[in-house]
C-alpha cells in the first residue's frame, strides 16, 4: 500500500513583511517537509527522519529550514528542482544547491530512505518511489509551479534522477557527473554531463552519450571535476555547465 500522502507545508500569510521578489507585502511561511506520515515533522540534527524533505528557498544563499524556522518564500509561482546528492560527495551540495537559489530556483532534498544522500548499499528502487511521491507532495503546494518541477542528481544520485521514466511527474531530469548505469528515461527531458577526465567515472564507467537521443541530450566538458563545480573555486567548466542548466530549467542565466 502506497504510503499516505500529507500536506507537504503548512502555509499561512505574515502581515507586513518585506516582500520579495516583487510579491505584495505578504509571504508564505515555509517549513520542514513530511510526505509519508499524518503528522510532519522537523529536523533535530543528524540524519533526516524518512519521509521528510528539506527545502532551499530562492535567495543568495544557502537557507535550510529546521523546526519548522519561518523564512520568506515567493507567492509567484516558483520553478523548483528535488536534488539528490550522493552521499559520498558532500561538496556537491554545497556548491549546487546556491547555484540554483541564485536563479530563483527552490530546492527539495528528500530524506532517501532517513540519509539525505545516496548511498551504494540503498535501495534505489525504493528512493525513485520516494522522489515520485514527493512529486505528488509538491504539486500541492500553490506557490511552486508545478509545469516546472525537474529531479536532478549528482553522481550516484544522477543514476536515480536520469533512469527516471515517469511521464507527467517531472518535467526533465538532470544528471551531473552521470554514469547512466540504470539507462536513460526515453520519455522524459534529459540532460546529462560528465567531466572527459572524472577520475571517478573513469572507474564506475558511464554510458550515457551512448543513450543520447531527440531528448536526452549529454554534454561533455574538459578537466576532471567530479563535483562539476558551479559557484566555489575553481569551478573550471561553470561558463559551460551552469548556462546549458538554466536553459533546461528554463530560468535565466543572468539572474
Amino acid at each position: 500500500m502506497r504510503r499516505q500522502l500529507v500536506s507537504l507545508l503548512a502555509l499561512a500569510l505574515l502581515a507586513g513583511a518585506c516582500a520579495p521578489y516583487g510579491a505584495p507585502p505578504e509571504t508564505g511561511v515555509v517549513g520542514v517537509a513530511s510526505y509519508a506520515s499524518e503528522r510532519a515533522r522537523a529536523f533535530h540534527g543528524g540524519n533526516p527522519p524518512p519521509g521528510t524533505a528539506m527545502l532551499y528557498v530562492p535567495g543568495e544563499a544557502p537557507v535550510a529550514l529546521a523546526d519548522w524556522r519561518q523564512v520568506e518564500a515567493p507567492l509567484q509561482p516558483a520553478p523548483a528542482v528535488v536534488y539528490l546528492p550522493a552521499c559520498s560527495t558532500p561538496a556537491a551540495p554545497r556548491d549546487h544547491v546556491p547555484f540554483l537559489q541564485q536563479h530563483g530556483i527552490v530546492v527539495v532534498i528528500p530524506s532517501l530512505r532517513g540519509l539525505g544522500c545516496v548511498d551504494m548499499d540503498e535501495s534505489f528502487p525504493a528512493m525513485a518511489l520516494e522522489v515520485r511521491d514527493l512529486a505528488e507532495v509538491l504539486g500541492q503546494v500553490p506557490w511552486l509551479d508545478r509545469d516546472r518541477l525537474f529531479l536532478m542528481g549528482h553522481s550516484l544520485g544522477a543514476d536515480i534522477a536520469t533512469a527516471f521514466d515517469r511521464p507527467g511527474t517531472y518535467a526533465g531530469t538532470i544528471g551531473l557527473a552521470a554514469a547512466c548505469t540504470f539507462g536513460v528515461g526515453e520519455r522524459i527531458p534529459t540532460l546529462t554531463v560528465r567531466a572527459t577526465e572524472d577520475p571517478v567515472l573513469a572507474v564506475r564507467r558511464t554510458r550515457c552519450a551512448d543513450l543520447a537521443t531527440a531528448d536526452a541530450e549529454h554534454l561533455e566538458v574538459e578537466g576532471g571535476d567530479h563535483v562539476l563545480r558551479l559557484t566555489t573555486r575553481p569551478a573550471p567548466n561553470a561558463d559551460v555547465v551552469g548556462p546549458k542548466l538554466t536553459a533546461f530549467l528554463g530560468v535565466d542565466s543572468q539572474s
